[in-house]
């Protein structure tokens, strides 16, 4: 088991595509395979919530005047991308529940993600390259505010 803790940010509703920028480093590195995830509390016994989500932290690229694409500040997004869990209970713990994808057959691709469980956010990294182009965000600025769009190209 690996501990994941929380952080420090006023999640987005899952409707927004994408969150308000963190710079959070990344913490934990969990290895590419199956994941399920236990979470222990003592209100749990009487107030587990019925389902959690993964959602997809994206690093966001800045697009400068030149086809190149510039990293910015190590800046990341949650996007509205996600993964459905369910929550079951431990039967040997009543302040434990198990959260496992609906699909049992998902295996995340690598990259960074964000486990939302009782309007907490906690993150962590799937090990590997990062081949899925969710995970790269291209921020361009306009006279309207600044733009989000998914990577053409991952950096």
């Amino acid at each position: 088991m690996i501990r994941l803790e929380p952080m420090n940010i006023r999640l987005p509703d899952s409707r927004i595509a994408v969150s308000v920028l963190t710079t959070k480093p990344r913490t934990v590195v969990v290895p590419h395979g199956p994941l399920s995830f236990v979470a222990y509390q003592r209100e749990l016994m009487t107030s587990a919530p019925d389902n959690a989500q993964l959602r997809i932290l994206a690093q966001v690229a800045r697009t400068p005047s030149s086809p190149a694409v510039a990293m910015a500040n190590d800046a990341w997004a949650i996007r509205s991308v996600s993964v459905d869990l369910t929550v079951a209970p431990v039967p040997e713990s009543r302040e434990m529940v198990e959260l496992q994808p609906v699909n049992p057959d998902l295996v995340l691709s690598p990259g960074r993600y964000v486990l939302v469980f009782k309007n907490q956010a906690y993150d962590f990294v799937v090990a590997g390259k990062v081949t899925d182009k969710a995970h790269c965000l291209e921020r361009a600025e306009t006279p309207d505010g600044d733009r989000f769009t998914e990577c053409r190209n991952l950096p």
